[in-house]
């Protein structure tokens, strides 16, 4: 849950921001949001909870969320 909290506000937050600056500044983010396991090495994370992740974050719309 707060994973997807945490995505919602970020989209929303940029959404904002994109309002106040030029076209030509805006900035669009697709998310993907999985659960699964994932192994941390000092700042790298691996496993198939960020990999799922990765996978379903192009199914997402420009400036969307896919769970």
């Amino acid at each position: 849950v707060d994973a997807i909290v945490a995505a919602v506000e970020f989209q929303k937050n940029l959404r904002d921001r994109n309002n106040e600056v030029a076209p030509e500044d805006q900035m669009q983010f697709r998310v993907g949001l999985n659960i699964g396991d994932v192994i941390v090495e000092g700042d790298n994370l691996y496993g198939d909870g960020v990999n799922v992740a990765a996978r379903l974050e192009p199914l997402a719309e420009p400036g969307g969320i896919c769970l």
